[in-house]
């Protein structure tokens, strides 16, 4: 029996659920930032086949968060934008006004001054079209995000409290 394209994207939709489900109920037993970024690594596995816009509201957003702590960290912020295969920068606007919600207002400040160096202050949401404009901006201004790294060094933790 054939599945069409409706069917799988329906398939990829259930079984993203079922998984979110399953890592919410450790996530909420969870009393560590290890057995907290476990299970978001575990949900992160679990979905690895599935586009961003597939994944639940939530479940995204927490990917989202995990994905922009990790890579600034240890990159930089200008590595959170064309990141492959997604770019993240598709859903800066929805991440700030998520790190606000859950009282994570350095990191939300960091992201927003991180978008507002692209054009009309909104990243690309297709990879090359993104890492372009990482290029161009730091041509046009090479300290740019390696000073908004310095100054907001640390801010990602709040994304773990």
């Amino acid at each position: 029996m054939a599945v069409g394209a409706k069917g799988l994207r329906s398939l990829a939709r259930t079984r993203a659920k079922r998984v979110a489900s399953a890592v919410l109920r450790k996530l909420r037993r969870a009393r560590s930032k290890d057995a907290i970024f476990g299970a978001l690594v575990e949900l992160e596995l679990e979905t690895d086949t599935l586009k961003l816009h597939q994944l639940p509201p939530l479940i995204r957003m927490l990917n989202v968060a995990r994905n922009f702590a990790e890579l600034v960290d240890v990159y930089g912020i200008e590595t959170f934008f064309p990141h492959w295969p997604e770019p993240y920068g598709a859903y800066t606007q929805d991440a700030i006004s998520w790190y606000r919600t859950i009282g994570a207002v350095r990191a939300a400040r960091y992201l927003e001054r991180g978008a507002a160096l692209f054009p009309k202050g909104k990243p690309p949401a297709e990879h090359s079209e993104a890492f372009e404009a990482v290029e161009r901006i730091q041509k046009r201004r090479p300290t740019a995000f390696t000073d908004l790294d310095r100054q907001f060094r640390g801010a990602t933790a709040e994304l773990a409290r």
